[in-house]
């Protein structure tokens, strides 16, 4: 790509934190393999380090779609099955058992679309989907 500016992790989590603000919409594309979900879990983890007004640490929820793999692992966080996590636990993923391929989407959409609603009601989290093809 001729002209494209190449930024390091540091330049680029730095200036997607000041651009980036509460409420609003971020989409990562590309190919399969081409590191979407490290990207987003690198971002995620960058905004888990945000404080917010009352000095505790941002709130971020990983809604896992995929099978169990170990990419979402390495964040290290609680995997919890009910809403809302644990006090402390301001980060987590929720991940529900997947299942057979065939009615995975349709599982999914009845576990998520309620936990989104009640998410978006209480407000203050950033919600990461992995693999959104599946709402």
């Amino acid at each position: 790509m001729e002209g494209a500016k190449v930024m390091r992790w540091g330049e680029f989590s730095q200036m997607f934190l000041l651009e980036q603000k509460q409420g609003e919409h971020c989409a990562i594309v590309g190919q399969t393999g081409s590191g979407k979900t490290v990207l987003g879990l690198a971002l995620c983890e960058t905004i888990a380090g945000r404080k917010t007004k009352n000095g505790r640490p941002a709130h971020v929820v990983v809604l896992a779609t995929k099978p169990r793999d170990d990419s979402l692992k390495e964040l290290g966080w609680p995997i919890v099955k009910e809403w809302p996590p644990a006090y402390g636990q301001e980060h987590c993923i929720i991940w529900p058992k997947a299942g057979a391929a065939s009615g995975r989407a349709s599982r999914l959409r009845n576990v998520y679309h309620p936990l989104l609603d009640r998410i978006y009601s209480e407000g203050g989290q950033t919600v990461y989907i992995d693999e959104a093809a599946y709402f």
